[in-house]
């Protein structure tokens, strides 16, 4: 059997309740997956306990030590709110005219994808918070997951028109980041 341990336990549980992130919930369930994987086994009188409130999927997922509990409902959740995979998103940021121009010459504003289904294809831009930056910002741009390499595309030419000719301001994306916002 190896070293085993007679009982694990996860303290706090409730801080799950707070994480930020898209796959916050999956980064959860695989922690505590690996931790309780040190323990032996009920036949031989492990325990694995977890203190404080937690997400009933993720508390299922572990108790039957089944993870596509928990993947069918995020993937559920993604679908209502349009989030990915259900849709592919990139992230653009920059100076906000920047990130404005180039929205709008891929046609997220004013153009074939200004929805995503029922949802708006564009969602900000908001803010980005940081010491020394005037004006900049950051938005998503959602798409219907059949036009995925479109959307890389047309963020990669209009990214370099905006480099090659020079015009101010950082401008920069990211396709399916594991954090949107």
């Amino acid at each position: 059997a190896g070293h085993e341990y007679r009982a694990v336990a996860v303290l706090d549980a409730w801080t799950s309740l707070y994480a930020l992130g898209v796959d916050a919930r999956l980064d959860t369930l695989t922690a505590w997956m690996r931790a309780v994987s040190l323990c032996a086994p009920r036949s031989r009188g492990g325990q694995a306990l977890i203190l404080g409130e937690t997400d009933p999927a993720i508390a299922q997922s572990l108790m039957l030590w089944d993870s596509r509990i928990l993947a069918a409902k995020d993937l559920e959740e993604r679908v209502e709110t349009g989030m990915p995979p259900a849709v592919a998103a990139a992230c653009v940021w920059g100076r906000r005219d920047a990130v404005m121009t180039l929205m709008q010459r891929i046609g997220a504003l004013g153009g074939d994808w200004t929805a995503c289904g029922e949802l708006p294809g564009m969602l900000g831009p908001v803010p980005i918070a940081q010491p020394d930056t005037v004006d900049r910002v950051k938005a998503v741009i959602r798409v219907p997951q059949s036009r995925r390499a479109e959307l890389a595309a047309r963020l990669h030419r209009e990214t370099a028109r905006h480099v090659a000719s020079r015009e101010p301001g950082e401008l920069r994306f990211r396709v399916d980041p594991k954090d949107l916002i």
